[in-house]
């Protein structure tokens, strides 16, 4: 799997329009130059770039993503501690500090792409 980015329409020669377009996809027969993220172009019919299009969102439009692997974890100054982890209670119970707050994860998707996510997010 790569990503592309739509440039332009292919023209001939002359500079004209290769091919026809139509408001129905099966009779599109428009060509159009992509470019890959490794920097290759290549020309692909209009039709073509729909399929692949609808066959990356659900029925309302929507991509998901699912998550391969969490690659790396950071915080930053404001997690808290382990030192600052334990709470009292006006009775003077020991209560774990519950908080998400200051910790970052590097999720890998299945497409191979990586992100960071807070992680309240994560564990939803």
């Amino acid at each position: 799997m790569s990503y592309g980015t739509v440039m332009k329409r292919k023209r001939g020669i002359g500079g004209e329009l290769k091919s026809c377009s139509n408001a129905n996809p099966i009779l599109d027969t428009s060509v159009y130059e992509v470019e890959f993220d490794d920097g290759s172009t290549e020309a692909c019919l209009a039709n073509i770039i729909a399929k692949h299009i609808y066959s990356q969102v659900d029925g309302e439009g929507y991509t998901q993503h699912m998550l391969n692997e969490i690659v790396y974890h950071k915080q930053d100054n404001t997690s808290i501690s382990k030192e600052d982890g334990i709470i009292a209670t006006k009775a003077g119970r020991k209560l774990p500090r519950q908080t998400t707050k200051g910790w970052q994860f590097l999720c890998q998707w299945n497409d191979g792409t990586t992100s960071w996510y807070p992680l309240k997010d994560v564990k939803e």
